[in-house]
């Protein structure tokens, strides 16, 4: 706690944001705004519930809105005005930095969040249902600082992946961290207060545990409010030129498999054979979606592989899992359980595709881990290229004409059974779907061999 109030970054934020000025326009609009909903009502009841809502839609907008936009600037600025790397070269820890980041750059907007919440709080206790809606107000509030890490962590990514731009653009890191949170807390945000009372008793299993809704709503915002700091922090260090190693990027990805299988919970009807096919299912979906993600997210530089391609000739193998990619461990993991998810299809009866009549192929699963290979392999191919300026975008416009485009004109002409061949479809066989991706793979991972090796050779 005292190394807190000797943060370098948060004092530079609190002097910066907490000017006098400041202080005292904050509390007086909002003091005019809820005194001009008191004039608005007669009845003092009515006046609570009216503050109520007007608390709390204020904090959703200052805090939750405005922070996270707050926050999603807060490191890309300095990268825009050249300031970032002389703060990298100051004695401040990685931990500093982020508390200074993730709190100091969002202070003003949680200085207006505190007039909120206390007009809230005033509210709800004066209304009934108290106990609620206080554990409403506290999602809202952990669900704004998940905002504001989600954020962060994106710019952070952005910045270490696009570094030699000129000007690096914050509204997509804002919006996305938006969407993102309002996704996941949707359950109560989109239904509003009334409707999250409503359903604040009703019983949510996970993982065999009953929950209430409100309960769980408040463990879910805490599980990823946890590991968005965690990111955060692993993020900072790596803008510190300082190794994370793969074991908590390995943990998140195993809870998050976790926590989503968990809601099978629900369906009693599964035997446990195909509730551990099912789960297996989620979990490798997770595992795909999460190393797309990454391998667009990072960078892919020829001197980064030759780093880890000259640590690995010499054995250090410490050296290479420290600095291995995310999207190749979040691989690793995708392939184990496309091994396992494909021996358990093949010892049990498929899986029913739900309301078509038909059954999931054993295959399956090997055929989307090899177009995500072929995918992978694609990317790493166009960013090898000696001119690689947006080559994400350019991966992305292949792919578009591999999935939409080319299976339009396929079934627009009457050759839907090619369609495997391009999609992933759930009804292929070994030799409409499997085989043909498997050429495709082999085909694309040849070129980038080639590419690899023609580029090698010329830092030799």
């Amino acid at each position: 706690m005292n190394s807190l109030f000797h943060n370098p970054e948060l004092k530079r934020n609190i002097w910066l944001e907490l000017t006098p000025n400041r202080l005292i326009t904050m509390p007086f609009v909002l003091a005019a705004i809820f005194y001009l909903t008191y004039l608005s009502e007669d009845n003092f009841y009515k006046f609570m519930e009216k503050l109520r809502t007007m608390s709390v839609v204020a904090f959703g907008l200052i805090v939750f809105i405005w922070g996270t936009k707050l926050a999603s600037e807060s490191v890309i600025t300095e990268v825009n005005d050249k300031t970032w790397d002389s703060q990298r070269l100051t004695s401040i820890s990685p931990s500093d930095m982020s508390i200074g980041k993730l709190f100091g750059s969002t202070l003003y907007t949680w200085y207006g969040g505190f007039f909120c919440a206390g007009a809230y709080i005033i509210s709800a206790l004066y209304l009934p249902d108290s106990p609620i809606r206080l554990k409403f107000l506290l999602i809202t509030v952990l669900a704004s600082l998940l905002g504001h890490a989600f954020s962060l962590n994106f710019s952070l990514i952005e910045i270490r992946k696009n570094r030699e731009k000129e000007k690096i653009r914050t509204t997509f890191f804002f919006l996305v961290g938006l969407v993102l949170i309002f996704s996941l807390v949707s359950g109560f945000l989109f239904s509003g207060l009334t409707g999250f009372i409503r359903k604040a008793e009703i019983p949510v299993s996970w993982l065999g545990l009953d929950f209430s809704y409100s309960d769980f709503m408040l463990f879910s915002v805490i599980f990823f409010l946890v590991w968005s700091v965690i990111g955060v922090y692993r993020n900072m260090r790596t803008e510190f030129q300082m190794t994370n190693g793969p074991y908590v990027w390995l943990t998140f990805l195993i809870s998050f498999m976790i926590y989503l299988s968990g809601f099978l919970s629900n369906a009693e009807d599964l035997d446990p054979v195909k509730h551990g096919i099912i789960a297996l299912y989620i979990s490798y979906a997770v595992g795909v979606l999460i190393t797309y993600f990454m391998v667009f997210s990072e960078p892919k530089q020829i001197v980064e592989f030759r780093f880890l391609a000259d640590k690995a000739k010499k054995g250090l193998w410490k050296e290479v899992g420290d600095n291995l990619p995310l999207w190749f461990l979040s691989l690793g993991v995708t392939v184990i359980l496309c091994v396992a998810v494909l021996i358990l299809s093949l010892l049990s009866t498929p899986i029913e595709i739900k309301g078509q009549g038909e059954h999931l192929p054993a295959f399956y699963a090997l055929n989307v881990l090899c177009f995500m290979i072929r995918d992978i392999s694609l990317l790493l191919y166009v960013n090898l290229k000696k001119d690689a300026r947006r080559a994400d975008i350019a991966t992305v416009v292949y792919l578009v004409i591999l999935y939409g485009l080319v299976p339009s004109i396929l079934g627009m002409s009457g050759l839907k059974n090619l369609l495997p061949m391009f999609v992933p479809m759930p009804d292929s066989n070994l030799i409409t779907g499997t085989l043909p991706i498997l050429i495709q793979c082999a085909i694309i991972i040849f070129f980038l061999i080639e590419r690899w090796n023609a580029r090698n050779a010329e830092y030799l």
